[in-house]
């Protein structure tokens, strides 16, 4: 190898290290969001089965899907839920997580996973 190669390859290998550095630290950060979220699952008072029969109760419907998601932005952690109603629409609400609350999220949804609700399309407009 000519010293021009080497700089190069060596130059390479460097930055090969520092997009691995960066994408652990990516991992790890991630990691940290994760193990934070875990932590606040297990200690919520109300857990996956009472949320889902808040839910129920409060709404009539039958729970289609359900997040927990554990406040990191500042709000109480809190479930939230997907309800499938009776006519076939769903109905969002939020369990609180401390206290089992449920409240409406103000969101009702017809799109059955499409990503529209009555008629509009994801801009607004009808169509």
């Amino acid at each position: 190898m000519t010293m021009k190669t080497k700089i190069v390859a060596a130059g390479l290998l460097a930055l090969s290290a520092l997009g691995l550095g960066a994408a652990a630290n990516a991992q790890q950060a991630g990691a940290g969001d994760d193990a934070a979220e875990a932590q606040a699952l297990t200690q919520a008072p109300v857990k996956l089965a009472d949320a889902i029969t808040a839910a129920q109760s409060s709404t009539g419907g039958t729970v289609a899907s359900i997040e927990f998601d554990n406040g990191d932005d500042g709000e109480a952690s809190a479930w939230d839920v997907e309800v499938l109603m009776a006519d076939g629409t769903f109905k969002d609400v939020v369990v609180n997580a401390q206290d089992g609350t449920v409240a409406d999220d103000g969101e009702t949804d017809d799109d059955h996973g499409t990503g529209q609700d009555d008629g509009e399309s994801e801009d607004g407009d009808e169509g």
